[in-house]
């Protein structure tokens, strides 16, 4: 019997965090975006839905799958149904233009391509029909929203994957912004990612059940790490598509408990040792001492990318 997506995953790759945390306790919530969560559990079997879709259009171990859309629930579902088919993730910064996008679905040899809807910001699938008409070949593409779950339903009756990547294996090429040149590629092996984000859920004392407020993009780093760090200790990340430090149209609250920001208040720590003469701002103020800033935490769509 053919083994399902994520059950002989090993906790030395992405996907097999997700597994581990999802059979250990998959009630905890992993992600909380404003108007949607996910438990372990959920994610674990949204990851497993995508991961057959891949796996039944011929996307397998080594082949290379990008992202360009703006954090959604769905980037974080791609996140681990790539690494759960022992593919390559390449996100790609969602602030790229024709010719950045061009360069990169090239350079990384895309086997295909996820994207989104256009959102006021920006028309994610004008600038990807335009970046591949300069393009001889091209990767198939999947637009967020109906065309996602028609590519999803179409892989439900296949069967399951059986993971075969390592710690070793090539998780993520991050590329360079191209500000002064075209971007560059960098291979992140799951052992680079996991040992580097487990350093910093030490760092800062991360406990399964912890809300970790990380509205970085996911194309970067800044992303991709907490996500990691979360997913590693149980913790709860929590996200947006677009954000401000402070404002008054939607707080962001998890299950109604108080919001503290444990990472950001042990990195204050971390500055005085070097410079004790910092000043914080009255916001910062009680960052640093631990109180609830769940009243001044705020998400608007109106916040760039």
């Amino acid at each position: 019997m053919t083994a399902r997506v994520g059950e002989s995953a090993s906790t030395e790759t992405l996907a097999g965090l997700l597994a581990a945390q999802a059979a250990a306790d998959g009630s905890r919530m992993a992600i909380a975006f404003p108007d949607e969560e996910l438990s372990f559990a959920e994610l674990h079997a949204k990851a497993d839905g995508m991961a057959r879709a891949l796996a039944a259009n011929g996307i397998g171990p080594g082949d290379r799958v990008g992202i360009f859309m703006p954090n959604a629930l769905e980037y974080i579902q791609l996140i681990f149904a790539v690494s759960l088919v022992g593919a390559q993730l390449v996100p790609i910064n969602a602030r790229f233009k024709r010719r950045e996008l061009a360069h990169v679905i090239a350079n990384s040899e895309l086997a295909i391509l996820f994207t989104s809807p256009a959102i006021p910001e920006v028309d994610f699938p004008g600038i990807v029909h335009d970046a591949l008409q300069t393009l001889q070949t091209r990767p198939a593409v999947v637009i967020a929203g109906e065309a996602l779950d028609a590519f999803v339903a179409a892989g439900a009756s296949a069967p399951g994957v059986r993971p075969t990547g390592s710690a070793d294996d090539v998780a993520v090429v991050l590329y360079t912004s191209g500000t002064a040149a075209a971007p560059k590629g960098c291979e992140l092996t799951h052992r680079a990612v996991i040992n580097a984000w487990r350093s910093y859920a030490d760092g800062i004392g991360l406990a399964a059940d912890t809300p970790l407020w990380a509205p970085c993009p996911l194309f970067h780093v800044g992303g991709i790490g907490p996500l990691t760090a979360c997913v590693l200790r149980g913790a709860t990340m929590v996200s947006a598509p677009h954000f401000v430090a402070r404002g008054r149209d939607t707080t962001v609250k998890v299950n109604t408990k108080p919001y503290r920001l444990p990472a950001f208040a042990s990195l204050i720590a971390t500055l005085r040792q070097t410079n004790s003469r910092i000043e914080l701002d009255p916001f910062w103020s009680r960052v640093e001492r631990g109180e609830d800033v769940s009243k001044e935490i705020a998400l608007t769509p109106r916040s760039r990318l």
